[in-house]
């Protein structure tokens, strides 16, 4: 069988114009982007724009260094995965820059001279990351939660929540307890595509109503992207595996087939392309 091998693929010298197009016809889909060919961080679905945020210190990391829930709005804010130093110790630095120390520590298993394991970051569903605002390794930024600009969250920040300042520290509740708890019940951010697509113009009623039966998403694979210090580029799917992009189905191969293709023509908008 022939091999599909799709041509999505960004320059990151032109991103801010590209990436528009990219969150229009993706922007909707649960993703994995791959940092390294071993780390990735897991972004939900209408949170991408925080792509281009991420920074990252994990040479030879494996595996999860961060989550990103649903529909985040991100403004020009850093988020940082790295390991940190153990300022508790009498000798705090790392040698990082004499090599021949590094390595030596490292095959001597010598931890406290190296930076300290790597501190997987959360952010949860809907939040708001403002302007100049950082996200320290190991924050947790609990749903709902608002990150003033030139904040910087380091450890568990509340759900539903105002923080600012350096380091963050909590302001005041977005929202009072009972709006909070309805908030909780209903999770609009787990809604079916669709029906927020077909309930835009009353959903801030939806998103406290805990008497209509709403309708909810159902778990999809994750679309796979790689970031690279000059390219974005769409490499594959995750149901549960890594796969490349030759063996999904064939709605999505058309999807992507027609958002790769070059001169003008009618472009459809799927809300799904898993069923």
């Amino acid at each position: 069988m022939e091999r599909f091998t799709p041509t999505l693929s960004l320059n990151l010298g032109e991103f801010d114009t590209e990436f528009t197009w990219v969150k229009m016809f993706f922007g909707h889909f649960d993703c994995r982007l791959f940092i390294s060919d071993t780390a990735y961080v897991d972004i939900g679905r209408g949170s991408l724009s925080i792509a281009p945020h991420l920074k990252f210190n994990i040479p030879g990391f494996k595996g999860c260094v961060g989550t990103v829930g649903q529909f985040c709005n991100v403004a020009t804010c850093t988020v940082f995965a790295g390991g940190e130093h153990g300022n508790d110790l009498p000798v705090n630095v790392t040698f990082g820059a004499v090599p021949l120390f590094d390595i030596l520590a490292t095959q001597e298993g010598i931890h406290d001279l190296r930076p300290l394991p790597q501190q997987p970051f959360a952010i949860g569903d809907a939040v708001v990351l403002s302007a100049n605002c950082m996200v320290l390794p190991g924050a947790r930024i609990g749903t709902g939660t608002v990150l003033a600009a030139g904040a910087a969250a380091r450890g568990r920040l509340d759900e539903f929540s105002i923080y600012a300042g350096l380091p963050a520290r909590k302001i005041r509740d977005r929202q009072s307890q009972e709006i909070q708890q309805r908030m909780r019940a209903v999770r609009w951010w787990d809604f079916d595509t669709l029906y927020l697509l077909n309930n835009l113009a009353r959903l801030q009623a939806l998103a406290i109503d805990t008497e209509t039966p709403h309708r909810y998403r159902q778990p999809t694979p994750r679309l796979a992207w790689r970031l690279t210090d000059d390219k974005f580029k769409l490499i594959g799917f995750d149901d549960g595996t890594f796969r490349p992009l030759d063996e999904a189905p064939a709605k999505l191969r058309d999807y992507l087939a027609q958002c790769t293709r070059q001169g003008p023509g009618t472009f459809l908008w799927h809300a799904d392309v898993w069923n």
